[in-house]
């Protein structure tokens, strides 16, 4: 009886897809005009926009949208890299991505402001990306208080860039290190010491911070624990020097294009 005197089931109308997909407005990217598909590309999407309740905003041809289309909502901030999101492909690419160094020095133009940093046009195929921490020395709670979108910045591309990837910028001059001078060391006789600072101790040998002979010119170079003592192979590198010690020095090999140096505390009798 319970059953029976139930009011019938009222089938519930069918909602648009459109309604609650977040989706705030829609931009029509068609094929160039040309495109024998563009007259039922163009009416088959007026269609879906007139029975949906989503704002038709108007039509774009790839001519006229650019390659700055990124893949993101309306409304939507894009993410940094590191959530995953596509890097944009700017509309200019003056250099390539293979011509990017890292350290490198790049004129950019701020092209969007977000919570963790800005993006920046650097004129390579892919943005970059400034986070907060590196914008400036000084502590950075809101990027707007120091960048504006349409700004134009010098930043340096950051350590770790791949080919490919989106670079990491950073507008913090005193943390890029500043070029090796390599001629002042190319062409020194192996014969020759040179005075030099102990920078790091490792397990495989030490750094040293070599000073030139014009008295200017600086470089880090290695020396191998092979190299370290004088009399007999140390088997302990850290037994031998310590960071911040004096010491002197020959160039065994000079790597210019790898920003190497090959170094050697062994007096040069001991190695004929």
């Amino acid at each position: 009886l319970k059953f029976c005197c139930q009011p019938p089931h009222t089938a519930r109308p069918p909602q648009p897809r459109w309604r609650d997909s977040g989706v705030h407005a829609m931009v029509v990217v068609l094929p160039g005009r040309r495109s024998r598909s563009w007259p039922i590309l163009s009416g088959f999407l007026l269609a879906v926009a007139l029975q949906s309740s989503v704002p038709l905003v108007g039509f774009l041809s790839p001519t006229a949208l650019g390659s700055r289309l990124c893949a993101r909502s309306i409304g939507q901030r894009r993410s940094p890299s590191r959530s995953g999101a596509a890097p944009c492909r700017t509309s200019r690419s003056a250099l390539a991505d293979r011509d990017l160094k890292v350290f490198g020095k790049y004129k950019g133009t701020v092209t969007e402001i977000a919570p963790e940093g800005a993006f920046v046009d650097i004129g390579a195929d892919m943005q970059g990306f400034l986070p907060i921490l590196q914008i400036s020395d000084r502590r950075v709670n809101d990027v707007r208080d120091f960048l504006k979108e349409g700004q134009e910045v010098q930043v340096w591309i950051n350590r770790g860039y791949r080919e490919g990837a989106e670079p990491q910028l950073t507008m913090r001059a005193s943390k890029v290190p500043v070029p090796v001078n390599w001629s002042a060391f190319e062409g020194i006789p192996p014969e020759q010491w040179l005075s030099g600072q102990v920078a790091a101790v490792l397990d495989y040998g030490a750094f040293v911070k070599v000073t030139a002979p014009d008295g200017k010119s600086k470089a880090n170079g290695i020396v191998h624990i092979s190299q370290l003592s004088a009399r007999e192979f140390a088997k302990d590198a850290f037994a031998v020097v310590e960071a911040g010690e004096m010491v002197k020095v020959r160039i065994l090999n000079v790597d210019a294009e790898n920003d190497r140096m090959s170094l050697s505390m062994h007096p040069i009798e001991e190695e004929n």
